[in-house]
């Protein structure tokens, strides 16, 4: 299980790289169309390397997704702690997150650019609260001590009397 939530991390991590590069591209065809513009050019390729940037981002945002449920399954399915449940859920939120994303970068290819960017807007914030709960988890896992969250916390003592 710790194998499969660190390859979920490294999905995470993975599209969040393919999104940067999406942007990125994004933003370079939007300053050169721009510069053509006042010059009163107009070039159609670089409106092709921006919807291109889009699918990039688009593509991401699914690896994201993937990465995210994956990460949540493996520590699910780890030894557990107090982190656990915020872990679980924050990332399952994340990937939720994620796919509201996708989902704006379609509206945007589809031309319907307003609404697709208020739904990444959307996709954005819920992945913000859920990497908000993940880390509430952590940090409050990194402030007690294993033999504390045995003695406190209901969930380790059923599974010591199943043990």
């Amino acid at each position: 299980p710790g194998k499969i939530a660190e390859a979920g991390c490294w999905l995470q991590a993975g599209g969040n790289v393919t999104n940067a590069v999406g942007i990125q591209q994004e933003v370079n065809g939007e300053l050169a169309e721009e510069e053509l513009r006042d010059a009163g050019e107009e070039n159609e390729f670089l409106e092709s390397v921006q919807d291109n940037g889009e699918q990039i981002n688009a593509l991401g945002s699914v690896v994201q997704t993937g990465g995210a449920l994956l990460e949540a399954y493996g520590v699910a399915n780890m030894k557990p702690s107090i982190s656990t449940p915020y872990e679980v859920v924050g990332n399952t939120i994340i990937a939720f997150g994620s796919a509201v994303d996708a989902i704006g970068s379609v509206y945007i290819l589809q031309d319907q650019e307003e609404t697709g960017e208020w739904i990444e807007l959307a996709g954005a914030y819920i992945q913000a609260i859920g990497s908000a709960i993940e880390l509430y988890g952590v940090t409050i896992g990194s402030m007690v001590s294993k033999e504390e969250e045995n003695e406190r916390y209901f969930y380790t003592r059923l599974n010591k009397k199943s043990m």
